[in-house]
């Protein structure tokens, strides 16, 4: 941003965050920093009952705000009351992604004249150069890059995004730069990039999946393929938080599978789970023109697992787990390489002698 803007960030101003409940954007949660001679003076929080009291399952999910938590507490208007004498002590407001989420909502929620209500956008002041207009400077991102203390699992409640909105315009108004430098481009990316690694090998999936895995754990499998001599193999387990689109990969080549009869798994019960370089519905035509059954889910009937290098279901990994405690032996293709044995090379050596 150029001088004049720095400029006009001035040393006492209100900055302010809203979450709310349900696609119609009804605020269940406002925030409020005040901030006077550069310096936040006061923090402020209100629980707001949305209309009906209705909310949207993913919308509680990212502020963790629940309708019992608002069924006694009044509605907008009535913590408008209190809101809105604290900013009119004030004549700049700024929030983080204004321009698409605070001020629009908060007018939607308001009932009075609110042309008074100018909300800068604190998104505009660190802008990436490696970034599109207002892309990878996220509220977080931004912290990050500016060196501002930022705790993952107090973001989206308002009060503390308030406040983090008020020290980012602290720091622009300072003069401070930002250091964009190893930070990814989104908040997801670096959820990632943050997460501790949990390898678990097999035969301790059970007993962690029992409990909620921790949103900042990676959780890892280490195992291996079923035959003499295999190698231990790190594979990339789906921690269930959602469906992940299965990416294109690789068609099956028909003309090299082996649909003999005497193929190792003709006749057998064969279960797929996570992503490998072949296309999921390849794989599927290639189970069947090699005469195996293919359900979804792994049973006492299960004769071998084929496991991807990535997001693989961890209750998979459970359900094998159990079916072994009851004596019953699955075999396991693991990884890409694995697989293409099993469909045009050795596909037996995964089978003998264990």
């Amino acid at each position: 941003m150029d001088n004049d803007y720095q400029q006009a960030v001035s040393r006492d101003f209100v900055a302010i965050d809203v979450e709310y409940a349900n696609s119609e954007q009804d605020i269940c949660q406002v925030g409020i920093a005040e901030v006077r001679n550069l310096e936040v003076v006061n923090t402020w929080s209100w629980l707001i009952q949305p209309p009906g009291n209705i909310y949207e399952e993913q919308y509680i999910r990212t502020h963790h705000v629940t309708p019992e938590m608002t069924a006694s507490v009044g509605d907008f208007d009535v913590a408008w009351q209190e809101i809105q004498p604290i900013l009119l002590n004030y004549t700049q407001y700024w929030a983080h992604n204004a321009a698409s989420t605070e001020l629009p909502v908060l007018c939607k929620n308001l009932k009075s004249d609110y042309d008074w209500l100018d909300i800068h956008d604190s998104r505009d002041l660190y802008q990436r150069p490696d970034c599109e207009p207002n892309k990878g400077n996220t509220l977080e991102l931004c912290c990050r890059a500016l060196g501002i203390k930022f705790d993952e699992k107090q973001h989206h409640g308002a009060e503390y995004d308030a406040l983090k909105c008020a020290e980012i315009v602290i720091a622009y108004a300072k003069g401070q730069q930002p250091s964009w430098d190893g930070l990814p481009k989104s908040d997801n990316e670096l959820r990632k990039q943050m997460q501790t690694k949990r390898i678990l090998h097999l035969g301790e999936f059970a007993d962690y999946y029992a409990h909620t895995p921790s949103d900042e754990e990676d959780v890892l499998c280490e195992l291996s393929s079923t035959y003499p001599g295999a190698p231990m193999q790190v594979i990339d387990v789906h921690d269930g938080g959602g469906k992940i689109p299965r990416r294109v990969g690789d068609r099956v080549d028909f003309k090299r599978l082996n649909t003999r009869p005497d193929n190792p798994i003709n006749g057998k019960t064969v279960v797929l789970t996570g992503e490998s370089r072949f296309d999921r519905n390849s794989l599927r035509d290639a189970l069947d023109a090699m005469g195996a059954a293919h359900p979804t889910s792994i049973s006492g009937n299960t004769y071998a697992v084929i496991l991807g290098t990535k997001n693989v279901g961890p209750n998979k990994l459970v359900d094998i787990e159990k079916q072994e405690a009851r004596g019953h032996h699955i075999f396991r293709i693991v990884g890409d390489a694995d697989l293409e044995d099993l469909l045009y090379g050795d596909g037996k050596k995964f089978f003998e002698n264990v």
